[in-house]
């Protein structure tokens, strides 16, 4: 489940859900219009809020991080070569 699903089904604002993480609601604005995915404290921080609910991986786009870990991959060989 994605924040916005979550936020909304739990029928709270992205202010509620901001002062909660300590954040900027900006900051819940962008994560939820993909503009920026929180870092790794917090996303641990939301899965713990929504109970298990939004969980870390849902951030990621699949293809895309397949691609991202090639681009990855092929830059650490390139170094050990």
């Amino acid at each position: 489940m994605r924040l916005k699903e979550w936020r909304e089904a739990e029928g709270k604002t992205q202010a509620e859900v901001a002062a909660h993480l300590g954040v900027e609601k900006s900051s819940v604005y962008r994560w939820e219009n993909n503009g920026r995915d929180p870092d790794a404290a917090t996303k641990r921080r939301i899965f713990l809020m929504s109970g298990g609910k939004v969980e870390p991986n849902d951030w990621y786009d699949l293809p895309g991080w397949k691609v991202k870990l090639t681009e990855l991959m092929d830059r650490l060989i390139s170094r050990a070569a």
